[in-house]
């Protein structure tokens, strides 16, 4: 599983059409050899390495947890 910020949502606009709605990810760890750009079209920045692009089938939002302070005796 990849984790990461949404920086693209929509259709792709290449040679092949496709009905099919993609996100672009920022991902958190350096983990493929993309920057954000797919195909001839650069869908949004990131540093190469750090992108990637799925069909929106293909994504679950993640929400981080809420950071609960500690507590002093």
């Amino acid at each position: 599983n990849y984790v990461g910020i949404c920086r693209f949502f929509g259709p792709i606009k290449e040679k092949r059409k496709s009905t099919e709605s993609f996100v672009g990810v920022e991902l958190d760890q350096k983990m493929t050899r993309f920057g954000g750009v797919f195909g001839s079209k650069k869908y949004f920045d990131c540093e190469v390495g750090y992108g990637i692009m799925v069909t929106f089938k293909n994504v679950t939002k993640v929400t981080k947890p809420k950071m609960t302070p500690l507590l002093k005796n």
